[in-house]
């Protein structure tokens, strides 16, 4: 259907017809509106999704909320694809090594967190992490965040004293 847009506005008047006949109710009128949200949605259900439309349409008989259901549809269509496609850049990688990599990168931000927040008093900063000393401290270690060493830690420790 989205090669043959120009047949929507046609299509439409002959399902709300055929519908309004096989349940017995009233035909309606659709607005020029209504008719190129139709034509604007991809439909990616096909003719199917189009007769369905048209049948909740007849049914509910409120244009207005079709109109905005159908292009409520078409949003989360486009933040779906939009998710897809974010998924698509990653996808050739291995699954087990993504996981690794956004597992370290939140494990490492809760540890400059915490040691941030208790002025690199690693003892209280375990204690909020809820890991062991010796567990903090191999941490600190494998990411590199070691007081001196690390100028990304002396920085925000400068910013945080600076704030206090």
């Amino acid at each position: 259907m989205r090669e043959r847009q120009d047949e929507i506005p046609f299509l439409l008047e002959h399902f709300i017809e055929r519908f309004a006949t096989d349940y017995g109710c009233p035909a309606i009128s659709i607005s020029r509106k209504a008719v190129e949200a139709c034509t604007n949605y991809p439909w990616p259900g096909n003719i199917r999704e189009l007769q369905s439309f048209v049948l909740r349409l007849l049914i509910q008989r409120d244009e207005r909320q079709a109109v905005q259901d159908l292009q409520a549809q078409s949003l989360t269509r486009a933040a779906h694809e939009s998710c897809q496609s974010e998924i698509a850049k990653v996808a050739p990688r291995n699954l087990k090594a993504w996981g690794r990599e956004i597992k370290t990168n939140v494990e490492r931000e809760a540890i400059v967190r915490a040691l941030l927040e208790t002025r690199y008093n690693r003892r209280l900063a375990a204690e909020r992490l809820k890991i062991s000393y010796s567990a903090l401290h191999y941490k600190i270690r494998q990411y590199g965040l070691h007081k001196a060493g690390s100028p990304e830690i002396d920085e925000q420790l400068k910013s945080v004293g600076k704030q206090s």
